[in-house]
């Protein structure tokens, strides 16, 4: 599923099936009523579309995720970047992923050390060392 609701970001969301619905059922546990509950669903459930992978491997992206991301003008040449996260993966016009570039550096040097290794920021976790 796309997700496109939601703030001012620059690229759309995309989740499992099986993602959608864990989200679905923490958004129906909060209070009906709730301003959080109301806002997530809009931007979470009623701003989605589920899409189709064709025998290809190929999707087509509907028009309100196109224009979310500003690629309606397809004859402009604009390209698409697939980022993966965590658990999801995000659409980008490829403008906003490079501009997305340029903060991302400005997070690593807030973050970093110089020669720091990005790795260290990650917690010691006994886990992981077990499953392997």
């Amino acid at each position: 599923a796309i997700v496109y609701g939601g703030d001012d970001r620059a690229y759309l969301e995309c989740y499992t099936i099986t993602e959608m619905r864990r989200m679905e059922r923490r958004i129906a546990r909060m209070p009906k009523g709730d301003k959080r509950r109301l806002y997530l669903a809009h931007n979470v459930i009623t701003l989605s579309t589920e899409i189709d992978i064709d025998d290809e491997g190929r999707i087509v992206l509907p028009p309100a995720a196109r224009a979310k991301i500003g690629m309606t003008d397809l004859g402009d040449g604009g390209w698409a970047v697939f980022a993966g996260t965590v658990d999801t993966f995000r659409i980008w016009h490829r403008d906003a992923w490079d501009a997305d570039a340029t903060r991302q550096k400005a997070i690593a040097q807030a973050l970093l050390a110089p020669g720091e290794d990005m790795l260290s920021l990650l917690p010691d976790d006994d886990e992981d060392e077990a499953e392997d």
